[in-house]
Parts: C-alpha cells; sequence; structure tokens
C-alpha cells in the first residue's frame, strides 16, 4: 500500500511540473519570453537583488520563487512596448508581481476593446 501511495505521488509532481512548465512557454507572447535578449534582461533584473518590491504595488517579490508564484518577479515596462518602450532597455523595465503585469496587459486589452476612447463621461447638465 505504501509503494502504490509513493508511486502515486511521484506521478503527481511529475505531472504537475511538466504542465506548469508546458504553462509558462505557451500563450500570446510565449515568443517574446523565450529570446536570448529577454531572458538576458530578466536575468539582470534578477541580479538587481535577492528580495524586491513591485513597482506597482507594495507586494514583495523573491528572485528564488518561480513563476507562476504570487511573490516571484516578473518583467514589467514602465513604458509599454506597444506605446514605443525599448522591450530589453534596462531603464524601461523593473520589478512586477504577476497580478499587476497581468491587470496591466488587461487593462490595455479592454481599451482596445472600447476603441482606445476610455470611459464615456457625461456632464451633470446633459
Amino acid at each position: 500500500m505504501l509503494g502504490w501511495l509513493l508511486l502515486v505521488c511521484v506521478l503527481v509532481s511529475i505531472w504537475t511540473s511538466s504542465t506548469t512548465g508546458a504553462m509558462a512557454k505557451t500563450g500570446r507572447y510565449a515568443h517574446y519570453r523565450r529570446t536570448p535578449q529577454y531572458r538576458k534582461a530578466l536575468a539582470e533584473l534578477r541580479a538587481r537583488g535577492a528580495v524586491q518590491q513591485c513597482w506597482s504595488c507594495p507586494k514583495v517579490l523573491y528572485v528564488e520563487l518561480k513563476w507562476p508564484h504570487p511573490h516571484s518577479i516578473t518583467l514589467g515596462h514602465y513604458t509599454a512596448v506597444e506605446d514605443g518602450g525599448d522591450p530589453y532597455d534596462p531603464n524601461n523595465f523593473g520589478p512586477q508581481c504577476i497580478a499587476c503585469n497581468l491587470s496591466d496587459g488587461a487593462d490595455r486589452t479592454n481599451s482596445k476593446r472600447r476603441g482606445e476612447r476610455g470611459r464615456v463621461y457625461v456632464d451633470d447638465d446633459w
């Protein structure tokens, strides 16, 4: 019985690590994350310190934690690449938590769906 339990635990851990790794390599910008320039930029960001703070929120981020942990470091751009920001310039990126990085992308996508006009406001005397 203990042998079967051990086998199941090993298989679950192998399956979990393989699906998490596959998930990290897929997605809309997977090609961008695979480039040598991006890996170099991420390594430079991680070399800035073992413990860093997200530049969008007060969350503490740890270099040793890997994606998709909520306290792992992701590369967040101050000026979005879509707006002309250099994706590999060290002055244009900083540590950002996953939640902030994903919400920035969602905000940009939603504003595009609204036709780049943002929220519609109506005057009081209308």
